[in-house]
């Protein structure tokens, strides 16, 4: 009712990574060169995977882009792949604690330690849990939202990327059409409300973007 919609043209492979990195820096996976979720790396010869790290990208960077423009604009990135590490002003990624007896513990990066403090008081742990393996769902998106309303409210940035993955894990499990799947867009969709509610008053524009698509399938 107060927007519009049109189709984005995906990269090859349409995939998370690749698709976050297109967007980040306006560029194909030939030149910014995340060409998959995890890639071969000759250099160190190990497989590079779901990595974190701003530095795996060439490019110019939206929020470079748009600070040449305004040198005063500031920006955050709440879970986008690459955010770590990076010259955005403030990030927010999940990455586990490893323990020395071998526990994984559910943690997350902030490049402000105390805004990360602060967010955790308000809103609790991140549940880690529910955001990779088989427990994954709307959950951990549901924190992740908010814990973009609090970033929008606390530091007011020009612009803010947030990747709140929670359509995925029904649809794979699922199909797109199954009712499982169907839920957890009523779910998450309910909370984008709040959030959108959130944005207007505050005066920001949103885009809603997609890093792949899903389509049926009957054969593996």
């Amino acid at each position: 009712q107060r927007g519009s919609a049109r189709p984005a043209r995906a990269p090859a492979p349409a995939l998370t990574c690749p698709s976050h990195a297109s967007m980040i820096t306006g560029g194909s996976p030939r030149e910014h060169g995340v060409v998959a979720n995890g890639w071969f790396d000759p250099t160190y010869s190990r497989v590079m995977s779901w990595q974190r790290s701003d530095q795996v990208m060439s490019g110019e960077r939206v929020w470079e882009a748009m600070r040449a423009r305004d040198p005063h604009a500031t920006s955050a990135n709440l879970f986008w792949r690459f955010c770590t590490h990076s010259s955005c002003d403030l990030t927010l990624t999940e990455r586990p604690t490893y323990f020395a007896n071998g526990r994984k513990g559910a943690d997350v990066y902030a490049s402000d330690p105390a805004f990360k403090r602060a967010l955790i008081e308000r809103l609790g742990a991140f549940p880690f849990f529910h955001f990779w393996g088989p427990k994954a769902g709307v959950a951990s998106s549901v924190w992740i939202l908010k814990a973009l309303a609090y970033t929008l409210e606390e530091r007011t940035p020009n612009l803010a990327l947030c990747y709140a993955p929670g359509l995925d894990y029904e649809g794979q499990r699922f199909g797109p059409r199954a009712p499982q799947a169907r839920a957890a867009l009523r779910e998450l969709d309910a909370h984008l409300g709040a959030l959108f509610t959130l944005t207007k008053r505050l005066g920001y524009e949103v885009m809603v973007v997609s890093d792949y698509g899903f389509t049926e399938v009957d054969t593996p």
